[in-house]
């Protein structure tokens, strides 16, 4: 598999999930739950690299779980 690219939009709500050059997409809860999923789907694709858009440090806990 190619190079991807992870762009995740982190809001108090949700986080909103983009994979390059792929198109996926998905969209999860802003809760413990909800951020554990993107890590792990995002771990099998092994991304070059992961941008996090968040405002107000709302992306903090999205980082500290990161194992991609």
């Amino acid at each position: 598999m190619g190079k991807s690219f992870v762009g995740i939009d982190v809001s108090q709500d949700c986080l909103e999930v983009y994979v390059r050059p792929t198109g996926d997409t998905w969209r999860t809860p802003d809760t413990p739950k909800g951020q554990a999923l993107p890590v792990g789907r995002l771990a099998a694709l092994g991304p070059e690299l992961v941008v996090l858009g968040s405002t107000g440090g709302l992306g903090r806990a999205v980082a500290y779980r990161r194992r991609w």
